[in-house]
């Protein structure tokens, strides 16, 4: 099965409703309504809504950040969000 943006739209709704303890990630993240989100562990979780299998097969970095950029969402790099510190999450 293909993850689709609402499988991705999902497992960030369950984060946000559930606050599991996740991993933080080492050298992107994903933004989404003003907040961010570890890439592998989001798509962890949609791989699971979508398939049942709680993995992701795919390493973090690149592959999995052109997966979400595919899917409509902003993907920025560590050190982007340390040169826009004082801009507000929701304006990316």
């Amino acid at each position: 099965m293909r993850l689709t943006r609402d499988h991705i739209l999902a497992a960030l709704a369950e984060i946000d409703r559930e606050r599991p303890p996740l991993p933080r990630s080492l050298g992107y993240d994903v933004i989404f309504r003003g907040r961010l989100y570890p890439p592998v562990q989001v798509m962890r979780i949609a791989h699971r809504l979508a398939t049942g299998v709680d993995e992701w097969p795919l390493p973090g970095g690149a592959q999995t950040n052109k997966l979400l950029e595919a899917a409509g969402f902003t993907v920025v790099s560590k050190k982007q969000l340390a040169l826009l510190k004082n801009q507000p999450l929701d304006s990316l």
